[in-house]
């Protein structure tokens, strides 16, 4: 099952097995939890001039082991005819990666390390969610069942409170069987990591030019968060 950070970097290929570009980014739905297409960015002109990202539906792609074909008809479902297929333009969509995910109570989780989604519908089944590296390493990452995650609110996806109760799994203190205070402690550290990277977040998007959108700052932050989590990957 894809996932949106497994697409990230991956080739897009014509039917003749040319490059078309390379995945930067996977987009989501404006509201709903469910991925709708790709930020494609070509490669540059002669390799010197930069090149506009190319915005594609995820219809106007197949997802095969090999990496991501296009589909004959993929100007249908590029830029602004996709748009009108969508019934929404492409700057609505969300980047739901480096998002902080809260329950509908108010409860903060962390933020998005990745989600997978089915095909064909592309709704993410899974959503792992991170509360910096120093939990990531000592307790694990949470695995949240898609079916909890609710929408995005417009400065943060929503779930529903159970998510809360979510276990972690693939950290060390889960393995070596450590109790519940010393988890609390680490827990707590990593709490101090994460206002370190939302205090990144906000100085990168201070920094960065005059916003049109209110999408353009979560990008910015978001942008941040990303950042960060992929400076702490060992892949």
């Amino acid at each position: 099952m894809p996932s949106l950070r497994s697409l990230k970097g991956l080739a897009v290929r014509d039917l003749n097995g040319g490059v078309i570009g390379t995945v930067t980014h996977v987009l989501c739905h404006p509201e709903e939890p469910v991925v709708v297409g790709l930020e494609v960015q070509p490669a540059n002109a002669v390799y010197v001039v930069s090149r506009k990202p190319r915005y594609v539906a995820l219809e106007g792609v197949t997802i095969g082991a090999d990496g991501l074909e296009a589909a004959e008809n993929l100007k249908d479902w590029s830029g602004s005819r996709a748009e009108k297929k969508l019934g929404f333009e492409w700057e609505q969509t969300v980047i739901w990666v480096g998002m902080p995910l809260i329950s509908e109570s108010g409860a903060k989780l962390g933020y998005i390390r990745d989600a997978s989604f089915s095909v064909p519908d592309a709704r993410l089944t899974e959503i792992l969610v991170t509360e910096g590296l120093t939990s990531d390493v000592a307790v694990g990452v949470r695995r949240i069942d898609g079916a909890l995650v609710l929408r995005f609110d417009g400065s943060s996806v929503r779930a529903k409170d159970e998510a809360v109760e979510a276990q972690f799994s693939g950290g060390l203190a889960a393995k070596a069987g450590t109790g519940a205070a010393v988890t609390k402690v680490v827990v707590g550290e990593a709490g101090k990591k994460a206002a370190e990277l939302g205090g990144q977040a906000v100085k990168a998007a201070a920094r960065s030019k005059p916003a049109k959108s209110a999408w353009a700052v979560l990008r910015e932050t978001g942008k941040a968060f990303r950042e960060g989590m992929e400076d702490g990957d060992g892949d």
